[in-house]
């Protein structure tokens, strides 16, 4: 027994992430090229890794919107089950992409100010440019965090959510945003001091920045890949609503697995409540004075009763978009 749902709920939650990717991959493509500008100014290193930050940055939204379309596709013959974990592969590669030209990158250019001495220029354009990236950087956040509310269900954990794509635009806006905080004490302390030591060891910060966010990023895109359970708050919904029912004698097991972001695929084991069969027949015996054949009575009662039990499940719990209920 089983079926899918949620047609309308998956085309606003691919409508909603599609917003969020596009206004962070304009905010993005113009800070990049600020932030280049910047470091073209000063030759800094920690202004460099703001800069290779950011050229990671403006690649990772387009990445995420190739798997956000991808993900969305129908199933056919091949991919019965639809394609909503390319989601998770995407959001995969985009995590790479920010290890190696932000986290890598960076690193290897502070490493290389430290040991040549290289010392940078000093310029106020550069650090009104940081400034203005900061500005930048704060709405591409906002953008992108409203959206990552509506997605969470109450009392659901950030870290639960199988929405890799929103997932991996808040943390690295969220890095965005203490990076150029870094990049700018690191080349205020300079321009302060006159040691560029300062700079070079912020511009490690950030690349350390980077690969832990980058890091965490793959560790939950991998997880989603080899199928996770949905957060605990889905199996308790269904749980909840399953012993509600005076039909089910035991439920034996709730099975939940992320399909895609905000797609959850359910498998309910139950064993039926004989007691509610026999008050049911009869109750019809009664009323009729001669019972109908009992065996397709039961079957036909059997299906009415899971039909009615997906459509509850489905009406409350929005992201399970395929259901399957087994009898023990």
């Amino acid at each position: 027994m089983s079926g899918t749902h949620g047609h309308g709920h998956a085309h606003d939650h691919h409508a909603g992430t599609a917003k969020a990717v596009s206004v962070t991959l304009v905010v993005n493509i113009v800070i990049m090229i600020a932030k280049w500008f910047a470091f073209a100014l000063t030759r800094s290193p920690s202004l460099f890794g703001e800069a290779a930050h950011s050229t990671a940055d403006t690649l990772n939204p387009f990445v995420l919107w190739i798997g956000q379309r991808r993900s969305a596709r129908p199933a056919h013959r091949r991919h019965p089950l639809g394609h909503g974990r390319e989601a998770f592969f995407w959001s995969l590669i985009a995590a790479e992409l920010m290890l190696v030209v932000g986290a890598v990158l960076t690193a290897r250019h502070g490493i290389e100010t430290l040991l040549t001495g290289r010392v940078p220029h000093v310029s106020r354009i550069a650090l009104a440019v940081m400034g203005m990236a900061a500005v930048g950087e704060t709405y591409s956040l906002l953008v992108v965090w409203r959206r990552m509310r509506k997605t969470l269900r109450a009392g659901a954990r950030l870290r639960d959510t199988g929405n890799t794509m929103l997932l991996a635009l808040l943390v690295e806006n969220s890095a965005d945003i203490l990076g150029v905080t870094l990049a700018c004490a690191g080349y205020g302390l300079y321009v302060a001091t006159g040691n560029a030591v300062w700079d070079a060891c912020f511009s490690l910060a950030i690349a350390a920045l980077l690969g832990v966010s980058s890091l965490f990023l793959i560790d939950r895109s991998r997880s989603l890949l080899i199928g996770e359970a949905a957060p605990p708050d889905v199996e308790h919904a269904v749980l909840r609503l399953l012993q509600a029912r005076r039909s089910i004698a035991e439920v034996r097991r709730i099975v939940t697995v992320m399909r895609g972001p905000e797609d959850v695929g359910c498998i309910i084991v139950l064993r039926w409540d004989p007691e509610w069969f026999a008050a049911k027949w009869r109750a019809i015996a009664g009323g009729q004075g001669q019972p109908q054949p009992l065996v397709p009575w039961v079957f036909a009662l059997t299906r009415a009763e899971a039909d009615a039990i997906k459509e509850e499940v489905r009406a409350h719990v929005p992201a399970i978009t395929q259901l399957q209920i087994e009898i023990t």
